[in-house]
């Protein structure tokens, strides 16, 4: 059935008009929004409802779309996505929509009656056709209301897009950097300075290895501080006073030094297996403890318990184990260090002194490059598409890298000739790209700040 209406003369119409924010033929997940059985259409947008027949006018698109492609739609699975994809849609369009008309350019009933009046495929000799444009709507089993509907949201969401893109262009000297970069070659003067091999003790290593526990965790678990008083040995009356004391320093973070209170356990809990000496009842209080109940107090016939949780905790692989890896660790962190503190002290040099009078400053050589393409110059010096964007912006300068400070100079930069060419071709596809872009950040702005639920049952019941 999809494929003989996709061949009819009003696909391509019929694809326009429901698909203006289309993202294509992917199929794609439903956003996360609020599940909700208290609303009487299959969405509601800002209280504005959302109706099945609105979503299944846009299912039918997307099948027709996807049956002209060779993809069977009547598969369970495909046609569970098609339902999500169809359902994010008129979702987003009713955001737009909305926002249109709270921006006072909401398209009128006269602009889309003037719109479907001069649509050529409703025309019979050069006239509106009233006959055709019922056979359209019968076609695809759509109401006319439905349908002005559908195209006035449209329309508004084209208006509004209109005055959003306006400004919005893209330079040859954009498709340089964003597109063509890779086709550049690069010739300049470089200068490698790499931090000298630091030496490591013992101690170092050590007391590394005791502020990084996570680092070198074999397990994982909650870091807990658990404090008993004694009924028997304080008395009842005691006991209580200092149990509301200690819970209370313990609420708001502070040390816990009373004589007469006993800490029982200070340390990584895993698994419930290290507290088994503990009555069941603060066992259980202690099992709940996390970010969001972080204190526990608990009461028996022989005492007061009270607990803490001081976040996640880890207990770490032996320390010879992983001996040669906290070495690493703490070289790097000595090289890191040092590689901070000597880019500090060269930028201004950089910025003020000719490669050459910098080189012979550092003793150091200078390594001339003739012709380097954007893959080899990144991969010689480790650089990333930020260092890169970074270096043919300002062609002379100097970058922190991981391991290692450059300073560069790029002599010259060329873009291949037959690659030129090229610009024009490619302008507008990467001019649509980048519209496409600011019209998903826009509707992730609107998404965000929206209150959008779902009827599970009745989106249920669709796929």
């Amino acid at each position: 059935m999809f494929t003989k209406i996709g061949k009819s003369k009003f696909m391509k119409f019929v694809l326009y008009i429901t698909t203006f924010a289309f993202v294509g033929t992917g199929l794609v997940a439903l956003i996360l929004y609020k599940l909700s059985g208290g609303i009487s259409g299959i969405a509601e947008v800002n209280g504005v409802s959302i109706t099945p027949a609105e979503v299944m006018f846009r299912v039918n698109q997307i099948k027709i779309n996807l049956s002209n492609q060779g993809i069977n739609v009547e598969n369970k699975e495909i046609h569970k996505q098609i339902v999500m994809q169809a359902l994010n849609q008129a979702i987003d369009d009713e955001l737009l929509y909305q926002e249109a008309e709270k921006e006072g350019i909401g398209a009128t009933k006269e602009e889309v009656k003037k719109w479907i009046l001069n649509t050529e495929i409703f025309k019979k000799d050069g006239k509106f056709s009233k006959d055709l444009y019922l056979t359209f709507l019968s076609q695809f089993n759509i109401s006319p209301q439905l349908f002005e509907n559908l195209l006035k949201k449209n329309l508004s969401a084209q208006h509004l897009f209109v005055i959003y893109q306006v400004g919005s262009y893209i330079t040859d000297e954009e498709l340089k950097y964003l597109l063509l970069k890779r086709q550049l070659t690069f010739s300049g003067k470089f200068i490698v300075i790499n931090p000298p091999k630091f030496q490591v003790n013992e101690d170092e290593l050590k007391k590394y290895y005791k502020e990084h526990q996570e680092k070198f965790a074999a397990k994982e678990g909650k870091k807990i501080v658990i404090y008993k008083i004694d009924l028997s040995k304080v008395g009842q009356d005691k006991a209580q006073k200092l149990a509301k004391t200690v819970f209370s320093n313990l609420k708001s973070g502070k040390t816990v030094n009373e004589p007469e209170v006993e800490k029982v356990f200070d340390g990584v809990l895993l698994d419930n297996k290290n507290i088994t000496n503990l009555p069941k009842d603060v066992i259980d209080g202690i099992k709940e403890l996390d970010d969001n109940k972080n204190t526990t107090f608990v009461k028996t016939k022989d005492a007061y318990y009270i607990g803490r949780y001081l976040g996640k905790g880890y207990v770490a692989s032996p320390y010879e184990k992983v001996k040669e890896l906290i070495k690493s660790e703490v070289q790097h962190e000595k090289a890191k260090g040092w590689i901070d503190k000597e880019y500090s002290k060269l930028e201004k040099m950089v910025k003020e002194k000719k490669l050459e009078d910098v080189a012979k400053t550092l003793n150091l050589q200078i390594e001339n490059l003739q012709n380097l393409d954007f893959s080899q110059l990144a991969v010689k010096y480790g650089l990333n598409k930020k260092d890169m964007d970074y270096l043919i912006k300002n062609r002379k300068g100097i970058l922190k890298l991981g391991n290692k400070i450059l300073i560069f100079k790029i002599e010259k930069l060329v873009l291949n000739k037959e690659k030129r060419q090229y610009i024009k071709v490619l302008k507008p596809p990467m001019l649509a790209i980048k519209q496409q872009a600011l019209r998903e950040m826009y509707l992730e702005k609107l998404r965000k700040n929206a209150d959008i639920k779902i009827n599970k049952s009745l989106l249920d019941n669709l796929r």
